[in-house]
């Protein structure tokens, strides 16, 4: 039977090289053929782009920074930082926390700033629950992880929650479960 001969599509007596598969957002290259090579991170379109420099946050843009960093020198940190990330696309061991009332624009600076910005992919959302399960896909492929809502007091494992914390911004490597 055909069935029996064919398998994932293959004939038994085709090759199929193997490649590697891997998320590299410090290279623009997407695929190495002599290597067997593919990139994972596709980056947005405006990283190929020949843009002009900007020597000026756009207003809105400013006014979000501005509302969450809330003073002159946190806030140069916070956009020397972002900048150093964007240009190098390599994870720093720095963490922001942003508290504020609603409507301060932590939201806004994830949704409207930060996934534009690195690709709607790689920046991803999780919640104070996230950080005392077993389980931590959401950092495959990602170059933010933005704790969305995020509340020590109502994790029952509190020490356990700022490890996992401290473990995801201070790493350069972690396990995947």
């Amino acid at each position: 039977r055909i069935v029996e001969i064919i398998q994932h599509g293959f004939k038994p007596d085709e090759i199929v090289e193997e490649w590697t598969i891997e998320f590299n957002p410090t290279t623009l290259t997407q695929v190495d053929v002599e290597k067997r090579w593919i990139n994972a991170w596709n980056p947005p379109r405006h990283f190929f782009e020949n843009l002009p420099p900007v020597h000026t946050i756009p207003p809105i843009i400013d006014k979000v920074i501005t509302s969450i960093t809330v003073d002159a020198e946190t806030k140069e940190h916070f956009i020397n930082w972002l900048a150093s990330i964007y240009q190098t696309r390599r994870k720093f061991p720095v963490g922001w926390i942003f508290s504020g009332t609603q409507g301060t624009g932590k939201g806004i600076m994830y949704e409207k700033v930060l996934m534009p910005t690195f690709g709607f992919d790689y920046v991803k959302p999780i919640l104070t629950s996230n950080l005392t399960e077993q389980f931590n896909g959401y950092v495959v492929n990602s170059l933010f992880t933005v704790a969305d809502e995020f509340r020590l007091d109502a994790t029952k494992d509190v020490l356990a929650a700022i490890d996992r914390l401290k473990n995801l911004i201070t790493e350069s490597v972690i396990s995947v479960r």
